[in-house]
């Protein structure tokens, strides 16, 4: 039996100001070439709501386009396919709550969160993310 060994990768969301017009995106693209699973956080560590619009993924790394793969509510309450799980509904993040998912990104080059403000002012989001 050959030898195996689990490699587990982990990073963090660098601090990010979500605007109130537009979207943003949190921090930078994580690399999952080497990932079958991403497990990711988002802390939203301000007194106001944020629009969580989608994670998207880049299927290789020849190219720069992005595809959103999750954006609608029953994407989150009822996971399929490539979400295995996620906290709840993830479209908006409450003030001061943390959400979070479990994707299936065998095949993915890369993938990156993009939110919006759901409020007059910016809001500061933080994460983390673990992947197997």
């Amino acid at each position: 039996m050959p030898n195996v060994t689990n490699t587990n990768y982990k990073g963090t969301l660098a601090a990010t100001t979500v605007a109130v017009a537009g979207l943003t995106t949190l921090d930078k693209a994580i690399n999952t070439q080497s990932m079958s699973r991403i497990y990711v956080e988002i802390d939203n560590t301000d007194a106001a709501a944020i629009v969580f619009d989608a994670f998207q993924i880049q299927a290789s790394a020849d190219g720069s386009t992005y595809n959103a793969i999750k954006s609608a509510a029953l994407d989150y309450t009822s996971p399929t396919g490539t979400l295995l799980d996620a906290s709840g509904d993830l479209t908006t993040l409450a003030a001061a709550a943390v959400g979070w998912f479990v994707l299936d990104c065998s095949g993915f080059d890369k993938i990156r969160l993009q939110a919006s403000a759901n409020t007059t002012q910016s809001v500061g989001v933080t994460g983390k993310w673990s992947g197997i």
